[in-house]
């Protein structure tokens, strides 16, 4: 059985998370702390605008067997393919980097995170993926 606990950088989302008896902390990923079996980011790596820095510290957070699972659109999938530069994940002003699935993996090995697995969520209609990872 996990324990978990989010670290939201919203005030008002951590707020009502808590209000909602969900263990969250207000914080964003440089205030992760070691030490963790799995850490997921949902929604997160699209956003950030130094994904190598990002990548570096939650591997020092995992612990030894630990998993990182991270979700977010996937550029050049059947989704994004089939819509064109009407995709609903282009926004400029908060999705800073759109990675396609060879992008997004060559990130990861580069950062020594070796792919368990890769899907693609309500077969891919949302456009988005998830890969789970874990250091070599």
């Amino acid at each position: 059985m996990y324990q978990a606990t989010g670290l939201e950088p919203s005030p008002d989302a951590c707020t009502w998370a808590q209000q909602h008896d969900r263990p969250t902390q207000q914080g964003s990923w440089p205030e992760a702390a070691p030490a963790w079996d799995v850490i997921t980011l949902h929604d997160v790596f699209e956003h950030l605008t130094c994904p190598h820095d990002c990548l570096e510290h939650l591997m020092r957070c995992l612990t030894p067997g630990g998993v990182l699972i991270i979700e977010m659109p996937e550029w050049d999938s059947p989704h994004q393919r089939q819509e064109g530069w009407q995709w609903r994940h282009i926004k400029p002003r908060s999705h800073l980097c759109l990675y396609s699935r060879a992008g997004a993996e060559a990130l990861f090995e580069q950062h020594g995170l070796q792919v368990d697995a890769f899907w693609r969520p309500l077969r891919g209609s949302l456009g988005k993926a998830v890969w789970a990872l874990h250091p070599v």
